[in-house]
């Protein structure tokens, strides 16, 4: 009968030592450490049911609780109310903060716009709630008849209808090739 209890006891003792232990608490990780990493995706933005833009990136980096988003190498179409392209941008990389709709794009940015307008610049913020996109830096406009604006400093509205180039250095007027 000993010998029977003394097997009972070893046997809880065995279970016992073989049942995974769970921690409290789970480990969070590092406040450095991202919540999400997303690759080659593309974030559709709309209002009121129309499209608005779409934004590619190769990575998107998130934190929880924390803003903004980090964007790398992004390819971005802007669309008009009536859902035609208005502007493609590109930059190196950018941040997003969701909750303002606050865009900074840095690193060879670059706007096409649909009216033949072209934007180079080293940076551009885009504060959409407001409507303007604008840049502290160094800016090269090329407007569609062949002149270039350089200057720092660009205040426009998305659209590029209207601008006001802050410290302009200069303006180039180049003659159109004729074709034949």
């Amino acid at each position: 009968m000993r010998s029977v209890k003394v097997a009972m006891l070893a046997l809880v003792f065995l279970l016992s030592a073989c049942q995974k232990q769970t921690p409290a608490l789970l480990p969070h990780p590092a406040p450095s450490e991202p919540d999400e990493v997303l690759f080659n995706s593309t974030i559709t933005l709309t209002s009121r049911g129309t499209l608005t833009s779409q934004i590619k990136a190769d990575r998107i980096v998130r934190y929880a609780n924390r803003e903004p988003m980090f964007l790398y190498d992004i390819n971005g179409i802007f669309y008009d109310s009536s859902g035609n392209e208005q502007a493609r941008v590109t930059a190196d990389s950018g941040t997003a903060v969701e909750r303002t709709r606050y865009v900074e794009l840095r690193g060879q940015v670059k706007v096409l716009y649909a009216n033949g307008t072209e934007i180079d610049a080293d940076s551009l913020k885009w504060d959409q709630a407001n409507g303007r996109v604008m840049t502290e830096g160094f800016v090269k406009i090329v407007k569609k008849d062949g002149s270039i604006l350089t200057g720092s400093g660009l205040v426009t509205d998305p659209h590029f209808t209207s601008y006001h180039l802050k410290n302009p250095a200069g303006e180039v007027k180049v003659p159109k090739e004729e074709t034949e």
